[in-house]
């Protein structure tokens, strides 16, 4: 189902579309969950679109000017996008460019990012709640991309009013707010949710801010009070007191759980490695980007929306880039100075980095979820690299009392660039 917003949206950029070069200098300024929804349906449309930003760019433009002009005929827009979706219920399997499309759905949840579509996509269809997560049906391709709209929307605050088809459980899990505080934030028609409903996204947040279940208090606003954390590198008294860091551990994309495990074995170790967050997972998680800043730990960037940097145009890294800066500025107060990529980044990116004072670094080993005996080998056997971690991990107890056996001592990004320059 298509709402009449987004239907409306569409006529409106359509008829842009077709007034601007495909090649203009200028974006237009449009922008909104309306946009996101028409970027998002004309990639599993198997349009080229670019990345569901929300916010409208020459790429969309173009798939846009394309989907006009393969349907092409005198009935209305409305009619031939109507069409166009009724085709689609048609297909059994995903063209190249839908499969695409839905892999770059797939990458603004950031805990699907780093996996194969084959994988993510049932781990992101059972998360959703959709009942068949092993098939690849057009219908849970539009519920993906409607969903990663409404994340969109989400992240950047956008107004929203519920559609045709949307349920609590469904929204919730876009926004990534627990069901019950989401719902209780909405109760405009009580626990009904009505076709047309404002949707409130902040009115929520503070309701799960009951303190952790951790032996010490941490509080969301650091205060002069609080105790003083142990710093990221180990004292200069004790036995480590003459060793010089080995190799350099950043955990990119990390599960919220993971980081109360990580803090937790990082203070009881007196260890501290590098986090690598997306613009977007700080937005979500303000109060482990404090706590994350506060134990000692050297946070990187690792993009906004999760989506490959390498395959953005160069106002996209930029826009991407300066949003991570922006958020992680206004979280702990100072700036981001690296971006940490799995892969040597592209030139564009390199450069664009650079232009924010940025600094691009690759990692020398990427593996998701290692058990601690390869992962503290690799370690210590390969001085003044970085070996990231992608995705969840939970295993840092027993990875740093490894560490710790071996005389290890974490170097940060920040250092392993030093001896490069």
């Amino acid at each position: 189902m298509v709402s009449q917003i987004v239907l409306k949206t569409l006529l409106t950029l359509t008829a842009l579309a077709q007034a601007t070069p495909a090649n203009a200098s200028v974006t237009p300024a449009s922008h909104g969950y309306a946009v996101a929804e028409v970027q998002a349906l004309l990639g599993v449309l198997g349009y080229s679109a670019g990345a569901v930003t929300g916010r409208m760019n020459p790429q969309t433009l173009t798939a846009l000017s394309l989907f006009v002009t393969t349907h092409p005929g005198t009935t209305s827009l409305t009619s031939r996008l109507s069409r166009a979706v009724t085709e689609l219920g048609a297909e059994k399997t995903p063209t190249p460019a839908q499969t695409a499309a839905l892999a770059a759905d797939l990458a603004i949840w950031p805990q699907f990012a780093q996996k194969p579509v084959s994988k993510a996509w049932p781990a992101w269809a059972a998360a959703a709640g959709l009942s068949s997560s092993s098939a690849w049906t057009p219908g849970d391709w539009l519920t993906l991309a409607h969903l990663s709209a409404v994340r969109v929307t989400r992240l950047h605050q956008w107004p929203y009013r519920a559609e045709a088809g949307d349920s609590w459980s469904q929204l919730a899990f876009a926004a990534q707010l627990p069901e019950s505080a989401f719902s209780a934030a909405n109760q405009v028609h009580g626990s009904t949710l009505w076709v047309g409903q404002p949707i409130h996204w902040t009115v929520s947040l503070p309701k799960p801010s009951a303190p952790p279940a951790q032996p010490a208090p941490v509080s969301s606003v650091p205060t002069t009070s609080a105790p003083t954390p142990p710093p990221s590198l180990p004292s200069t008294s004790g036995v480590y007191s003459n060793l010089r860091p080995v190799a350099c551990l950043v955990w990119w994309n990390p599960n919220t759980a993971g980081v109360d495990g990580l803090l937790n074995a990082e203070r009881h170790f007196h260890m501290a490695v590098d986090v690598a967050v997306t613009g977007q997972w700080a937005v979500t998680h303000p109060e482990l980007i404090h706590r994350l800043a506060q134990a000692g730990n050297e946070l990187d960037i690792g993009g906004y929306s999760g989506a490959n940097l390498d395959q953005l145009p160069g106002w996209g890294v930029t826009q991407e880039l300066t949003w991570s800066d922006q958020v992680l500025r206004r979280l702990t107060g100072s700036p981001a100075n690296y971006v940490i990529f799995p892969e040597t980044p592209n030139a564009t990116v390199t450069t664009r980095a650079a232009q924010l004072n940025l600094t691009a670094m690759a990692a020398n080993q990427v593996w998701w979820a290692p058990s601690p005996s390869r992962a503290a080998a690799w370690l210590t056997g390969h001085p003044n690299e970085i070996l990231l971690f992608a995705g969840p991990y939970d295993q840092w107890p027993s990875l740093l009392a490894r560490l710790q056996a071996r005389h290890f001592v974490f170097e940060t990004v920040a250092q392993i660039w030093a001896q490069q320059s």
